[in-house]
């Protein structure tokens, strides 16, 4: 074999050597975006859980607030509370105890929020109130399933730093169907007191 001929013969080699070294590198630039793509499909699709403490009635009561905000069911559902909490009305039952807590979910449908009463704000933000039943901060952990993965999440909840001193929002609407009844039987009272006063002669 002459010079040109072993030339031809090295750079055809490492042609098919570089060209192997490209086609390597795109099979596994494809394999990491297709890794990618799935995890983004899943992560926008998976069940996604939200546990926050919330008022209502006008931020008279205090909740807590427990919902899947994703986009499927979470299978599974298993919550754990890092300590006691009462609740700060009726029998004081502990939330550990409630059928949720104590047992889980087979399953948990997207937006069907479930909310467990704590108390009336004042009085469970209350100083003298007893801090080893109605805590002012403690930890919800959550585990539960999608498509043979198992997923844990962990929400701190901290109603003393969140709520005390702060003006808690009002929820006008709630307030207006509170009011309106009283408010439209005066005005029709007033009405009629009125109507009867012209009659008068």
């Amino acid at each position: 074999m002459n010079l040109g001929e072993t030339f031809w013969v090295a750079t055809s080699a490492l042609a098919t050597v570089a060209l192997l070294a490209v086609t390597g590198a795109y099979v596994w630039a494809t394999f990491r975006l297709l890794a990618a793509t799935r995890q983004q499909l899943w992560e926008a699709s998976r069940p996604r859980l939200l546990v926050a403490v919330r008022t209502n009635q006008g931020g008279q009561f205090m909740v807590l607030h427990i919902e899947n905000v994703g986009a499927s069911p979470a299978f599974n559902l298993r919550l754990n509370l890092d300590r006691p909490v009462h609740q700060a009305f009726g029998d004081n039952k502990d939330l550990r105890e409630m059928p949720l807590f104590a047992n889980g979910l087979r399953m948990l449908p997207p937006n069907t929020p479930t909310r467990f009463g704590l108390g009336v704000a004042f009085t469970y933000l209350d100083e003298k109130a007893d801090r080893t039943k109605h805590p002012l901060s403690f930890d919800v952990s959550a585990t539960y399933e999608r498509d043979g993965r198992t997923i844990r999440d962990q929400f701190p909840v901290d109603i003393f730093d969140q709520y005390s001193r702060s003006t808690v929002e009002r929820d006008n609407l709630d307030e207006f169907g509170k009011k309106f009844p009283d408010e439209f039987r005066r005005g029709v009272r007033d009405l009629i007191a009125a109507i009867e006063a012209r009659k008068m002669p």
